[in-house]
């Protein structure tokens, strides 16, 4: 009964990012602040050794327009891009489905010898966004687009990324669809996103295809979940940030909206640390 309980307000966690989904392109235009480009949980190396690998690379990279306080969210797009030495960067088409603010292709296009990054995201608004912030940045675009009917040609990419933002999507099986149809030959799919145990299942099986070969898995939510629990301030700065609006200055409306939030949060971190919320984690080769 302790697990049905579980799951079920894991389930409800997830429907309530959903109803996020809609509302959020409104948020954009709230916002000023410039400096919010990453909207994933982040990353955090458990083992010492790894940490101390992880931390040296850190200061080899162009960070350049990365707050310090969000460095954990870009280690999670280089700790997916270089999970398994078989994904080579050099001179490749990339695409990120659901970049959000582009922090994540930005961080890319910067630290890896690609040919060329594309970020494609539903959000309109943040696709301005991303275009106004990242305009310098080399061989880098911004396009909308829908993640179960990409804009894109047939067999065009190498390597499609997808950071926490699949379970917002109204077909996960059309999207692995639509990878595959924009993947060439041999191109890889890098995957990683947060999921109700429960569901685990059906997830899996949608990832269970004849045109796609699985070359590494696993479960980062251990890492992802000391990642917020490190740094709490982070998330409420966003989201206050998000609330200096006109529109917020009413004092009841903006408590209810940060403590709608901060709820959600708490609830995120408890799924994460009793199990009832997976963060699987796939490199997948198309065929």
């Amino acid at each position: 009964m302790k697990n049905s309980f579980r799951d079920l307000g894991a389930g409800l966690m997830f429907q309530l990012m959903r109803l996020f989904y809609h509302v959020f392109p409104c948020f954009n235009w709230l916002s000023s602040k410039n400096e919010v480009i990453f909207l994933n949980l982040g990353y955090m190396e458990l083992d010492e050794a790894l940490k101390g690998e992880s931390e040296n690379r850190w200061k080899t990279l162009d960070l350049t327009g990365i707050a310090e306080k969000y460095y954990p969210l870009a280690r999670m797009y280089d700790m997916l891009c270089r999970c398994v030495e078989e994904v080579n960067f050099e001179n490749k088409r990339v695409v990120e489905i659901g970049c959000g603010h582009g922090g994540g292709a930005a961080f890319i296009a910067r630290n890896f010898p690609l040919k060329s990054m594309t970020g494609i995201d539903l959000n309109a608004n943040g696709i301005d966004f991303c275009r106004k912030v990242h305009a310098t940045v080399d061989n880098l675009e911004f396009m909308p687009g829908d993640a179960c009917n990409i804009p894109l040609d047939d067999n065009s990419c190498d390597v499609v990324i997808n950071v926490e933002s699949s379970h917002l999507y109204k077909s996960f099986t059309g999207f692995v669809d639509e990878v595959s149809r924009i993947l060439q030959p041999g191109g890889y799919f890098l995957f990683t996103d947060a999921r109700p145990r429960n569901s685990l299942e059906r997830f899996k099986q949608s990832l269970d295809r004849s045109d796609f070969k699985c070359v590494y898995s696993g479960d980062i939510r251990e890492n992802v979940l000391q990642s917020v629990m490190a740094d709490q301030t982070r998330a409420k700065e966003i989201i206050k940030g998000y609330t200096e609006h006109w529109i917020f200055r009413v004092g009841l409306f903006r408590w209810m909206v940060i403590s709608f939030f901060e709820s959600g949060d708490k609830r995120f971190c408890k799924g994460l640390a009793d199990g009832s919320i997976a963060y699987p984690v796939y490199v997948l080769q198309k065929h």
